[in-house]
């Protein structure tokens, strides 16, 4: 019975320590003022950038909404 608990106590903490890094998030931002391409890591199809007032937005295709 205490050999029992024990291999289970060394499987949970082997399995605990071997996990896969997390991935990383892409940042395009240098922090100097500059981007680097691409600026949003997607595919989005057609986009285009339009301004209201002094906001910028950025707009692409949507084709889900399509009948």
């Amino acid at each position: 019975m205490k050999l029992s608990i024990l291999a289970i106590l060394a499987l949970i903490t082997v399995s605990a320590f071997s996990q896969s890094e997390v991935s990383k998030v892409w940042v395009p931002d240098l922090g100097n003022g500059k981007y680097k391409n691409p600026v949003i890591d997607a595919d989005y199809s057609d986009p285009d950038a339009i301004r209201v007032g002094d906001d910028f937005y950025m707009i692409s295709s949507s084709f889900d909404a399509v009948p």
